[in-house]
This record gives structure tokens, sequence and C-alpha cells, in this order.
């Protein structure tokens, strides 16, 4: 039998510190994270995957981007986003995760 797909999504206020979205909001470990900043007339969108390492990612702003540190670091029900400037205080942050 195939390994069921796990799905969560939602969203958050970056707060411009770190940040972890878990439990019930997520409640798995996901193996791909996807997050869409939205800042008024523009966006911006952080990913991860599997394989990656913690607080790491590629973030697309008009320019793509690898993020080394404070990133997206998977948790076992969920995920830390760091303080990396992505994790703006008061934008609204969509995320979506699956595994």
């Amino acid at each position: 039998m195939a390994a069921q797909l796990q799905c969560a999504f939602g969203s958050f206020r970056g707060t411009g510190a770190a940040i972890t979205i878990a439990g019930e909001k997520v409640g798995f470990k996901p193996r791909y994270i996807k997050l869409l900043k939205q800042d008024g007339a523009t966006s911006a969108v952080l990913e991860w995957q599997e394989g990656m390492g913690d607080a790491k990612g590629i973030k697309d702003d008009d320019v793509v981007a690898e993020v080394t540190a404070n990133g997206i670091t998977p948790t076992s029900t969920g995920f830390t986003l760091g303080t990396d400037a992505f994790n703006a205080d008061g934008k609204a942050i969509f995320y979506t995760c699956l595994a």
C-alpha cells in the first residue's frame, strides 16, 4: 500500500523573531514547506525541501537566493521560521506543508 500524502496549510503573521508553527496547525514532520509572504502589492516565496538541512531555504523575492541561516527548520509536528528578513514583523505569511 502506498503511503498517504499529508498536507497542511494556513497562515500566520511574521514576528521578526523565530516562530514555530506546529502541533495541531501541522501535526506531522513536513518533507516540503512553501511559505508565501504578502507585502502590499508584492509577494515573496521561501521554500524548503527534505535534504536541505535545518535553517535553510530558497527565497524568491524578485531575486532567487539560497538562505543558508535563519530560514526554515522542520520539526516533528511542523516547522520553525528563523529570523531571516522573510519573517518581517506583521506581514501575512501563508504556508503549505507536505509529507
